[in-house]
């Protein structure tokens, strides 16, 4: 699969044009990054980039692409183009409209564009991380639409199996600096168990398959962390591969058994519902942030390297719900869990922070700080009370978008390692 990357006048002149607005990344830098970015997250996508100042190039490249999608950021022809936003309703390709700066915060003529109506969507704000995963995923999915995609586990029903496949990457999702072979182990299994948490399955079996620049020293502590924590959970390893990279890498496939199981899907928070989560929330954030000040053997410090999951809790809300819930853990965030669901479920989301379980003073941590992998779930009042152990932090009603103490909230993305 082929996504076009089309940048518009004077982005070739990013990192010397108004840094304070636009950043001091050159247009290569963010080039570069993004190819990175795609080589990781999604292996069969081909990224083809094109830069130009004249309007009537970027048309041509419109129409003669052969790429199965857009991304585009037309910069000052967003706001007087017509013939950008005709090429691409020409093509019939699905689009993203991108822009590094929040347009909406800017002069009033910026607030215009011509190419949001044509566009998926338009994401801006963001520096040079407007252009990374959402783009990628909502492309795929225009794509490939299909049933199995847009929840963190994919649920093969004729075989009750869940399937969910997660990577963590070397200075991305963990760093070298503050954890042994045997703590990335152990974190990079319990991070891929939490997605079958959430969807209310039982993890059974995984494979794995491990990418760096290793020796028998990191392979043995490693696999030894693995196989403790497998067992654990009452998981088996059946496959794997090696591989050489500059970074540390590694993914894991795992399955679950939902039989005779209430699954969780991220559209089913209905008006009424209750919002209600089990775990706290920032900690992971500010171990890291701890472990970056040198700070190593302090509580939060080791909720960043090894995760507390809540497997019981999963269980009794999958085996004794009655209704529809939606459920996820908060490796992205709070906030991300409470946007994913109320966008999926078109609903509103309303939480009081003072109700979120915290031991950080941080609330930028506390909303957005992921890696926590505690559970947030959105579920009928009747299942609430017939369940233990759970806080309520909110509810659900008509409407859209999330609500912190009655303050509609813009998505933030979590950068996982910064």
């Amino acid at each position: 699969m082929k996504i076009l990357v089309i940048n518009g006048p004077n982005i070739n002149m990013l990192g010397k044009r108004e840094p304070e607005i636009y950043g001091t990344s050159t247009l290569d830098d963010i080039n570069k990054r993004l190819a990175e970015f795609s080589s990781l997250v999604a292996k069969d996508v081909e990224l083809e980039f094109y830069q130009s100042n004249i309007e009537g190039e970027i048309v041509s490249k419109i129409q003669s692409t052969d790429a199965q999608g857009l991304i585009i950021n037309p910069a000052g022809y967003t706001h007087t183009s017509v013939a950008i936003p005709d090429a691409i309703k020409a093509v019939q390709i699905p689009a993203v409209e991108v822009h590094l700066s929040n347009i909406q915060a800017r002069e009033d003529f910026r607030k215009i564009s011509y190419v949001s109506p044509v566009c998926l969507g338009t994401v801006a704000g963001f520096g040079e991380d407007s252009y990374k995963e959402f783009e990628f995923l909502k492309i795929i999915n225009n794509v490939i639409p299909n049933k199995y995609l847009g929840n963190d586990c994919a649920y093969l029903d004729e075989y009750s199996l869940a399937l969910s496949q997660d990577t963590l990457v070397e200075d991305v999702h963990f760093s070298s600096l503050f954890m042994t072979p045997y703590e990335i182990a152990v974190k990079s299994l319990l991070v891929n168990i939490s997605d079958i948490l959430a969807s209310g399955a039982v993890a059974k079996y995984f494979s794995i398959s491990l990418s760096g620049k290793l020796d028998s020293n990191f392979i043995e502590e490693f696999y030894r962390g693995l196989d403790e924590t497998a067992k654990l959970y009452n998981i088996k390893l059946i496959g794997g591969d090696l591989t050489k990279s500059d970074k540390i890498i590694i993914s894991i496939t795992i399955l679950g058994d939902y039989k005779e199981r209430n699954i969780s899907l991220r559209s089913n928070a209905k008006e009424g519902y209750i919002v209600a989560v089990k775990g706290e929330f920032g900690s992971s954030a500010q171990g890291l942030y701890n472990l970056q000040k040198g700070i190593k053997e302090d509580y939060f410090s080791e909720i960043h390297k090894k995760p507390v999951l809540y497997p019981e809790i999963s269980s009794e809300i999958a085996l004794k719900t009655k209704y529809p819930y939606a459920m996820m853990d908060s490796s992205d965030g709070l906030f991300d869990c409470l946007y994913q669901i109320a966008s999926k479920s078109k609903v509103r989301i309303d939480a009081d922070f003072s109700k979120i379980p915290r031991k950080t003073d941080n609330k930028d941590y506390v909303l957005y700080g992921g890696e926590d992998y505690s559970l947030v779930v959105v579920l009928d009042k009747k299942d609430f009370d017939n369940i233990e152990g759970l806080t309520q932090i909110g509810s659900v009603s008509e409407g859209s978008g999330v609500y912190i103490d009655n303050v509609l909230y813009n998505y933030k993305s979590f950068e996982h390692f910064k």
